[in-house]
């Protein structure tokens, strides 16, 4: 496995698919949203994150569960990895 490179830190808004359209139409379900990423790919550095979407009823505001960074590594293995680690 690559060496974990260090993440910035930024602020940021998260812009959840989920505000642009209804991807369920329960209001009670958690949504962990995951995403992987690789600049120059294959064998350039790359990241992985995930953030998970409150039901309203839990009275809780989104919350990004985890984000790394790598030194080496590919656009699909950053996807892959990081649906396996929200797993």
């Amino acid at each position: 496995m690559a060496g974990v490179a260090a993440v910035q830190e930024h602020e940021f808004t998260i812009g959840l698919p989920s505000d642009r359209c209804n991807l369920s139409d329960d209001p009670h379900a958690l949504k962990l949203y995951t995403d992987g990423n690789c600049y120059k790919n294959p064998g350039g550095a790359g990241a992985i994150a995930c953030v998970a979407k409150f039901p309203e009823s839990w009275n809780r505001d989104d919350e990004v569960i985890f984000k790394e960074g790598f030194y080496e590594t590919s656009n699909n293995r950053m996807e892959l990895q990081a649906c396996i680690k929200a797993y």
